[in-house]
């Protein structure tokens, strides 16, 4: 499955991380580096497989199942927060 940002998302990279605004809640985030490494890969078009793959890649010394259910977190949290919905493709 694939994801995009909804229109009342945006979002900016910063040296510490990503911080990203729901303008329609006025909600705002910020997102620690592993978090950012997810959000970047699933705005472009990445699934969460391919996310967790670049992760093994990055963090070599986080065992694979961490991994795997840290993307899988993050990614239900941006689900829910509706910073992220499930692209039509």
């Amino acid at each position: 499955m694939k994801y995009q940002t909804p229109e009342d998302v945006t979002w900016k990279n910063l040296k510490s991380g990503i911080v990203l605004l729901n303008l329609s809640s006025g909600e705002y985030y910020t997102l620690n580096d592993t978090a950012a490494d997810i959000w970047r890969h699933a705005v472009e078009g990445e699934g969460r497989e391919a996310i967790v793959r670049f992760l093994s890649e990055t963090y070599k010394d986080v065992p694979a199942e961490d991994l795997t259910l840290h993307v899988e977190e993050s990614m239900e949290y941006f689900l829910s927060e509706k910073l992220l919905v499930a692209s039509a493709e």
